[in-house]
């Protein structure tokens, strides 16, 4: 799109947003991130911790279930890490567009990594738990706090990598109207 008097139309890079904003995306988004990573160094010990307290840790299943929990768990690592850095979007008083858009994106893959690892393990772990009735190689598993518990560390690492997604798209996605800026 051109115009007679300015040339071609080039996308912004720079917005400007409130001082109040700024703030608030340096303030908020590394300490969340940090819990984030956190949580998932504690997730990830939990998996393994627990995983050979299991009474159907010897099935393949199982193990298959834990190694799509710990995928999840990097998953939600890695969007901890990007709420961390968040604040490098931000110069003076002005959002970088062409870095917080690419960031919000990723962190939207990751967060869709998470979702699909979580279900899919949590559905192998209910699975084996329902069919272990008919199995006559394996002993029946019941519902037990330890089998629930460990169903649920997945779906905890999906619940907190969305809050950390939702989060980085509300701090780093501009409210309309505000003044463009391109450098």
């Amino acid at each position: 799109m051109t115009t007679a008097d300015s040339g071609p139309q080039l996308p912004p890079m720079y917005i400007r947003i409130p001082a109040a904003a700024v703030r608030k995306i340096r303030r908020v988004g590394p300490p969340v991130g940090l819990c984030t990573v956190l949580w998932s160094f504690g997730c990830a010990g939990l998996l393994l911790g627990l995983g050979h307290r299991l009474p159907m840790w010897r099935n393949v299943f199982t193990q298959l279930a834990t190694a799509m929990a710990l995928v999840s768990v990097l998953f939600m690592f890695g969007i901890g890490c990007g709420l961390m850095l968040v604040g490098r979007s931000v110069a003076g008083e002005y959002l970088n567009l062409r870095q917080s858009r690419p960031t919000v994106r990723f962190l939207a893959v990751l967060w869709g990594g998470t979702i699909v690892t979580s279900g899919l393990s949590c559905l192998l772990l209910v699975l084996l738990v329902n069919t272990s009735a008919s199995s006559t190689f394996y002993p029946q598993i019941h519902y037990t706090p330890l089998v629930v518990g460990y169903i649920l560390l997945p779906v905890s690492s999906c619940v907190l990598a969305g809050v950390g997604y939702f989060l980085a798209r509300r701090l780093l996605c501009p409210p309309p109207g505000l003044t463009v800026v391109h450098r």
